[in-house]
């Protein structure tokens, strides 16, 4: 994960961040979409439960939240368990100011 996040000039705090929660290689969806979410490409990405789909776009986010203030994101997801796994990753990763 160091690797991708260094060779895409983030903050080495993410990369601690994840090793808090034993994260630290990138999935494969993850290797293929922050670099074009980074980018500001709009995607629609598709894969199985647990292939990193979360951190894939909350990794760019916290990044471009460092860059500007006045950043707005809109997160839908179809359940409200979802919708509370991302929450609790987003407040830990808020938590620990990455």
């Amino acid at each position: 994960m160091i690797e991708l996040l260094k060779s895409l000039n983030m903050e080495e705090s993410i990369a601690t961040a994840l090793k808090k929660q034993n994260i630290t290689v990138p999935t494969d969806v993850q290797r293929r979409v922050i670099p074009d979410i980074l980018k500001n490409k709009d995607l629609i990405v598709r894969s199985q439960t647990g292939t990193g789909k979360t951190l894939a776009y909350l990794i760019p986010i916290f990044e471009k939240l460092k860059e500007s203030n006045d950043l707005h994101t809109i997160i839908l997801v179809p359940t409200h368990e979802l919708a509370a796994q991302v929450h609790k990753q987003i407040e830990f990763l808020a938590k620990i100011q990455i």
